[in-house]
This record gives structure tokens, sequence and C-alpha cells, in this order.
């Protein structure tokens, strides 16, 4: 995909098995972020998870949007087990802090209610619910017919939500519909001195625990996307320009 687009892409695997058969490909399941700008720098912690579940992620990518840098994040939280998302979603929130303005998109697999959603919702900004044209009721579960919002992007530090939508094109593609955000995003200063490209990745032991971590000036947008989730942030050159549309 990111190929056809032109993209550049980092992927983070949570599950990595051997072949199946020899010669064959490796057995791969985990999150994805692809952009319109070089990803400077990526790490991707594998999540707490009680035995029995399937491990789960926290990606990180570092965009260079004209020598200044913006941090988004993509998660695919615990389908079946809500003991689970409760720790997630607390390391998560641990993991990204609060300090320096990001976006993080994801499945959560909870609605914004939920009591695994709290430490998110206070830590961040949903941007559906503060979006200044949010559109829609924001659900994008089932594809077919969607009545649950449980795919989101947050806003977080210096990130300011304008427009919220879920995209109504042909769902076949996925079991969920595709959200699409664009927010204003304040400078966060140039990039740091880190080698182009670095790559880490932070795993936890395969019978339970956690991952431990090792993250615009001119005006520009930036665009990555996660299996259904895409979000476009509009980069001011000093002072916020008027939200368009």
């Amino acid at each position: 995909m990111a190929e056809l687009l032109g993209y550049h892409v980092v992927f983070g695997a949570n599950i990595d098995n051997s072949p199946p058969a020899p010669g064959g490909h490796r057995v791969q399941y985990g999150t994805a972020i692809l952009s319109r700008y070089p990803i400077t720098a990526s790490d991707n912690t594998w999540l707490y998870k009680s035995p029995g579940q399937a491990q789960r992620g926290l990606l990180h990518a570092t965009l260079d949007v004209h020598g200044k840098k913006v941090e988004f994040y993509n998660t695919h939280l615990a389908a079946s087990s809500q003991a689970d998302r409760m720790q997630q979603t607390a390391q998560v929130v641990d993991l990204m802090g609060t300090t320096k303005p990001g976006i993080l998109a994801g499945d959560f697999n909870a609605l914004p209610a939920a009591p695994e959603s709290q430490p998110l919702q206070k830590a961040y900004t949903d941007t559906w619910a503060k979006s200044r044209h949010a559109r829609g009721d924001g659900t994008t579960y089932p594809a077919q017919s969607p009545t649950e919002r449980i795919d989101l992007t947050y806003a977080i530090r210096k990130v300011t939500p304008l427009l919220t939508q879920v995209l109504k094109d042909d769902p076949t593609a996925s079991d969920h519909r595709p959200l699409l955000s664009k927010v204003l995003v304040t400078p966060s200063g140039p990039l740091a001195e880190e080698p182009s490209g670095a790559r880490r990745d932070h795993r936890a032991p395969d019978d339970g625990g956690v991952g431990h971590p090792t993250g615009l000036g001119d005006r520009g947008t930036v665009r990555a996307a996660r299996a259904g989730c895409g979000v476009r942030a509009a980069c001011p050159p000093s002072a916020p320009p008027r939200p368009s549309g």
C-alpha cells in the first residue's frame, strides 16, 4: 500500500511466527503507520497481555515535516479482555506522556465512556468529541451498519482538532469504517539529533507483562493511516491560520 501511494511506512510486529513452510514468509500481525513525510525514527512497544490473550503494541513514529517533528502513535488494544485493556490504556498514557505535541490513532475495542477508556479520555483530547466541525455520530463498527465508536484519534498537547468524520465509502476493505481527522499542530521544535531511520522494538515477555520504552514550522500537512484510521495535521508557520471549511 505504501509503495502504491508513494508514502513512507513503518510496521510494528506484535505477533511474529516462523513461516508455516520452509522458504515461506513469516506470519506477522501488528500495526503500521503510513506517512507522506519521512519517518526519521520509530519504536514499537509491546503492551501488557494476560495469558491466552493476543500480543498488542504501541507503535510510534517521529515524522520529519520540513525539518520539524510531529509524534504519531498507533495501537490496537485487546479485543476480548477488558482487564487487559485497563492495563494497556494506562500503559499507553505512561509511554506517550503529555508534554509533546502528538496524535494517537487506534482501534481501542472500547467505547469512550468505558472504564478502560478513561486514562486516555482524561489525558488527551478525543478529536471527534472536541472537533469544531465533527460530522456524524462517530460510529465505525461494524462496517456494514456502524453502532459503536471504538476507533478514535486523540490529540496530545498543542494539537487542536478541527474536523473528524467517518468516511462512508465502500467498507469491504475492513470490518471497520475509515475515520478521518484534521487537526492543527503547533510546532514542537527541530528534530533531535537521532540517526535517520532509527528503529527500536521493545517487547514484553511471552507469558504476559509490560514492554519497556527505549517521539512544524513550515506550513504543510501530515497524513498517516492505520487500518481504517487516517489523520491529516495542518502545520502553521508561526500563528495558527483560520480553520478552512
